[in-house]
């Protein structure tokens, strides 16, 4: 459970602010030599240095994120935390979408299975769809017609 409680609140933007983001040191996180798998169709995570990309990648779309656990758990090899997120979009989204200036809120799961105290695979649910309407990227579905 404490490596999951580390990675949530170090390797993530689980740290009171994205300020503190930029002092994360990730390198701390012990990860097997296999890419951690997980989240069909999206490429595999491998390794600190790539978890600090994700970091980056969050901040640089979202300066003020601030990610905090609301429940924890582990049984066996597996640890699962409910996270809230909220930021502002200020950068581009996915390098791409140019920012609105819009706060989005919403929980999202993460999932990690541990071998030997090291970090070998993770799964994550967010709420993708309510983020992108918060944002104004997406408009919410209008009545039937």
């Amino acid at each position: 459970m404490q490596l999951g409680h580390r990675l949530v609140e170090r390797g993530q933007p689980g740290a009171a602010s994205s300020r503190e983001l930029g002092q994360v040191r990730i390198g701390e996180l012990a990860m097997t030599d296999d890419p951690l798998s997980g989240n069909s169709g999206i490429r595999d995570v491998v390794g600190p240095e790539h978890m600090r990309n994700v970091v980056t990648w969050l901040v640089d779309q979202h300066p003020d994120i601030t990610m905090r656990i609301e429940s924890i758990v582990a049984e066996g090899d597996v640890v699962a935390a409910l996270v809230w997120s909220e930021g502002t979009n200020l950068g581009k989204l996915n390098g791409v979408i140019p920012p609105t200036g819009k706060r989005f809120a919403g929980r999202q799961s993460h999932w990690y299975r541990v071998e030997n105290g090291k970090l070998a695979e993770h799964w994550a649910v967010r709420e993708d769809l309510g983020t992108m309407m918060q944002l104004g990227i997406l408009n919410p579905p209008g009545p039937p017609s």
